[in-house]
């Protein structure tokens, strides 16, 4: 029987495998802790990687979210007592739907049939044809000045986006970096304990070995102690 650890193998008696096999694996529950090297650790369990998965999945289930507006003040809400905001909030809290918006202002219509010979029903109707006339006229003049101004003003919206875009790559990539050095400082030093605990299982199976060579020996002269007993017994003599 081989056993292999960190790339290397000894060969021992199937008797030290059995002995050793409660400690096979660097992997223990102790208490409820998982203890464990995962860069130099080899599993052979399938169910491992899993049961694994659901400790980490289980652990960050317990984590309180993290509240990124915690050190910015409340903003103060100085057209709170606005009459049309406070009933869209009372919509809002009470969870009823959006009324669906009115676009017959926008029609341009004669009077009623019954109202042709009413002269405040044209006066009305004039008036909005002039307003619908005056919200077309607006609507070329913002066109006017997009196709005028707009590309400038996409332009610096786009090189503040790239600004930003900047900014959070560079977090990001330093973030990575720390990320990196820690995984590289955890890979060090469970390299070193990996080779540490090599080194004490090779001296433990080693004493195991020699206790188990010592035994067989003891044994072997308890053997022939016996059988000099016997041979003495039939010669009639006494030790």
């Amino acid at each position: 029987s081989t056993q292999r650890y960190m790339g290397g193998s000894l060969s021992v008696p199937l008797v030290l495998m059995l002995a050793s096999s409660s400690s096979s694996h660097l992997y223990a529950a102790v208490g409820g802790v998982k203890d464990a090297l995962p860069y130099i650790d080899e599993f052979d369990e399938a169910d491992i990687k899993t049961k694994v998965q659901e400790e980490i999945a289980r652990e960050m289930r317990t984590f309180a979210p993290v509240n990124y507006l915690a050190h910015l003040p409340l903003p103060e809400l100085k057209f709170s007592n606005d009459p049309i905001l406070k009933a869209e909030f009372t919509r809002v809290s009470a969870g009823e739907k959006l009324a669906a918006l009115d676009t017959l202002r926008y029609e341009v219509n004669p009077p009623a049939e019954a109202d042709r010979d009413n002269f405040k029903a044209w006066q009305h109707a004039i008036h909005n044809a002039q307003s619908q006339l005056e919200h077309q006229q607006l609507k070329l003049t913002n066109l006017e000045l997009l196709n005028k101004y707009g590309a400038n003003s996409w332009r610096q919206h786009n090189s503040s986006l790239e600004a930003m875009h900047i900014r959070l790559e560079g977090l990001v990539n330093h973030t990575r970096l720390e990320i990196d050095s820690i995984n590289k400082k955890r890979k060090l030093e469970q390299s070193a304990a990996g080779e540490q605990l090599y080194k004490m299982e090779v001296q433990w199976q080693e004493r195991v070995y020699k206790n188990f060579e010592i035994r067989r020996a003891c044994e072997a002269l308890e053997n022939d102690l016996r059988q000099l007993k016997d041979s003495a017994a039939k010669r009639g003599m006494e030790l």
